[in-house]
């Protein structure tokens, strides 16, 4: 604090913040002991496999893939005429309100409710979650 050159520090808190002072400047604060070293434990018996990063990202990168869809097959398809009455019908079957079905298509209820009206036509994307969750048919090919 006073800017003194020392050997020796003394550790001090003053208001909240620990400082290195003289033996001066010391009587200015509350001592602060040093701290104590930290015990390491050694681990049990029983090892814990911790995965590397190497490891996670080989598992990432081999779980299996949808092929991916060709520009040719989607052009080919279309949505079935009533595709609405369909989706709404199935819906109501399972007791599911709008709200349930767009929470498991990761939709918003807005999106649903005017696909459900006809109003929006759903993308392939959408259409695919459709058929596959309320186990309809939505897309034919040409």
């Amino acid at each position: 604090m006073c800017g003194k050159k020392i050997q020796k520090s003394n550790r001090i808190r003053i208001d909240g913040a620990i400082l290195e002072v003289c033996d001066d400047c010391a009587k200015f604060g509350v001592p602060v002991e040093s701290k104590k070293p930290v015990v390491v434990r050694q681990p049990s018996r029983e090892q814990v496999f911790v995965p590397t990063r190497r490891e996670i990202q080989h598992v990432v990168k081999s779980a299996p893939r949808k092929p991916p869809v060709k520009k040719d097959d989607i052009e080919n398809l279309y949505l079935v005429e009533g595709f609405a009455e369909i989706i709404k019908e199935a819906r109501e079957k399972l007791s599911w309100t709008q709200d349930d079905l767009a929470k498991k298509i990761m939709e918003k209820k807005n999106v649903l409710s005017n696909i459900e009206r006809g109003a929006m036509s759903p993308d392939i994307k959408t259409a695919r979650k459709l058929e596959k969750l309320l186990d309809i048919k939505l897309l034919e090919e040409l």
